[in-house]
């Protein structure tokens, strides 16, 4: 009888235990109902000077339902082993996506983003930093309505030593359909930048531009309907350093023309708006990168090829005022010297 006893006990123990495990199943089930899931999705290469404060900055986020995936592009330091280190110890959150080669950003954007699963993804760059709040305060932006689809926020700049050297610079402008996109390029930082999963293409980043691609991800992901805008509140930190690969304008304004040219191609986009983007975005940009490196006549006649495609473009006007001066002022330097 007493062994009867005790198995029935046992019995009887064990399906309060299960009534019990589902009761708290289901209450955290309902809790986290409140919080859609978010990915965060960071790309790493080399990075092992900074990637653990990436890192910490992701994990000690005050959102309940997050998933952190971070493709690294074959580092051959000690990325990989960082990473691996942090999702030992962070197994609930951190998908960790190990490359054997380097196959370049776009392709590694790819890898990374395929592996996200949740409602809504958020960007991040390996040496940048998420503030404490972003992914709540972004989160709760996309909740007040179901037709936005993309939402950035305002970021404080840092040096390789991570000390604040300024503020990077966001351009201000929430608003319906990917025209100012187009007109006027990546309109927030990418590492503010989340997106709802449902509005990404389907191919994700175009392969097609090698570095730039997040240009295009973000124009194809905001249909003429849907609305974008940013919080205006600080909530990451861009790291500006020798290594960015933004730092290679000539490439960077390579994939710009690429863009366009594809957009063209589409035929998706009215061509009034292609040539404003292409005014700004690329004869513009190689103005400014021309006077950059002393090419004072190109940068002139860049200059120029831009008001042709659109004469409203204002910037351009004082681009060459200053072109011409810093052209004057060299000339009399010169000339003074060589008497």
């Amino acid at each position: 009888p007493n062994v009867e006893l005790e198995l029935y006990l046992m019995k009887q123990q064990t399906l309060l235990i299960k009534r019990i495990d589902v009761a708290l199943i289901r209450g955290i089930m309902k809790a986290l109902s409140k919080y859609p899931k978010v990915s965060v999705m960071v790309i790493t290469y080399n990075q092992e000077k900074f990637v653990s404060e990436t890192i910490e900055s992701v994990v000690s986020q005050d959102y309940p339902n997050l998933e952190y995936v971070i493709a690294d592009d074959g580092s051959t330091d000690s990325t990989q082993e960082i990473i691996k280190d942090y999702q030992r110890r962070f197994p609930d959150i951190i998908k960790a996506i190990i490359g054997n080669k380097n196959v370049g950003i776009s392709k590694n954007s790819n890898r990374g983003l395929n592996a996200c699963t949740g409602e809504f993804v958020a960007l991040q760059g390996g040496d940048d930093v998420f503030l404490p709040g972003k992914i709540r305060a972004q989160v709760d932006w996309f909740q007040q309505s179901t037709s936005r689809v993309l939402c950035g926020h305002l970021i404080k700049v840092c040096n390789e030593l991570s000390e604040i050297t300024g503020n990077h610079a966001t351009q201000k402008i929430s608003g319906i359909g990917p025209n100012q996109w187009i007109k006027n390029g990546t309109l927030y930082g990418a590492t503010s930048v989340m997106i709802r999963a449902s509005a990404l293409p389907r191919y994700g980043f175009d392969e097609r531009m090698k570095i730039v691609s997040d240009w295009k991800l973000y124009i194809d992901s905001i249909g003429p309907n849907d609305e974008y805008g940013f919080i205006n509140e600080y909530l990451a930190i861009y790291r500006r350093h020798s290594n960015n690969i933004t730092n290679n304008v000539a490439l960077c304004l390579a994939d710009v023309s690429k863009t366009l040219e594809i957009l063209q191609e589409d035929n998706s986009h009215s061509d009034s708006i292609i040539k404003k983007g292409y005014a700004f975005n690329y004869l513009y940009g190689h103005g400014l990168l021309a006077a950059k490196q002393g090419k004072h006549k190109t940068a002139f006649l860049r200059y120029l090829d831009a008001l042709r495609a659109n004469p409203f473009l204002w910037k351009t006007y004082v681009r060459i005022l200053q072109n011409f001066y810093i052209f004057c002022i060299t000339k009399i330097f010169k000339s003074q010297s060589s008497q």
